[in-house]
């Protein structure tokens, strides 16, 4: 929620400032995206990325009719926004078509217990394709989640949660003051919590 004296307007946009963050500043529009999960945080990326101009999203859960009821529940949501070039799809992951996508979110729980990465979702994250970037919602204690090694092994740009959390607080932060907050004190403050 922004507070604007003439309208109260909300956002729940990491998105942009996240790719510029790391580093990959690309046009967002006609590019394909893949989020993993059908939950909360796989709603506010399919969001994001719809709102972007992405052509393309795939939002593949373990449960393919919720990953279909969270598309169609998106596009029903956004129809008056949503420009009817971008095509959302649900499947499972066995009915992801084999592509480069320019950026693949983990949503889900995996990488939390420290688990080892499922073969087909690394395979999925080595296909990223040039310039593009995977992102882990998932963070872990003093480094680098799994799926993040797995991308960085590969040569593909990656984030984990704490980019989100502290890229999502310095909008929140400037949204709610007006001024642009010190990220090295954020930065500093999720790195010490997550020793």
């Amino acid at each position: 929620m922004v507070l604007d004296p003439n309208k109260p307007a909300s956002t729940n946009d990491f998105l942009p400032r996240e790719v510029t963050s790391s580093g990959h500043c690309f046009s967002l529009e006609g590019r394909t995206g893949i989020i993993l999960g059908a939950g909360g945080a796989a709603r506010a990326c399919t969001v994001a990325l719809t709102m972007a101009g992405y052509a393309e999203i795939f939002v593949v859960a373990r449960d393919a009719v919720k990953s279909r009821a969270l598309c169609k529940s998106i596009a029903d949501a956004l129809s008056d926004v949503v420009p009817s070039r971008v095509q959302l799809h649900g499947c499972d992951f066995s009915r992801l078509p084999l592509m480069a996508p320019h950026l693949v979110v983990n949503c889900t729980p995996l990488g939390l217990k420290n688990e080892e990465v499922p073969s087909d979702i690394a395979a999925l994250i080595k296909r990223i394709g040039p310039h593009g970037l995977f992102m882990d919602t998932v963070y872990s204690r003093g480094k680098s989640t799994k799926l993040c090694q797995v991308a960085a092994e590969a040569g593909i740009a990656s984030g984990d949660g704490k980019s989100m959390l502290v890229e999502q607080a310095l909008l929140a932060f400037e949204y709610w003051t007006g001024r642009k907050p010190p990220s090295e004190l954020l930065w500093t403050a999720i790195d010490n919590a997550t020793q």
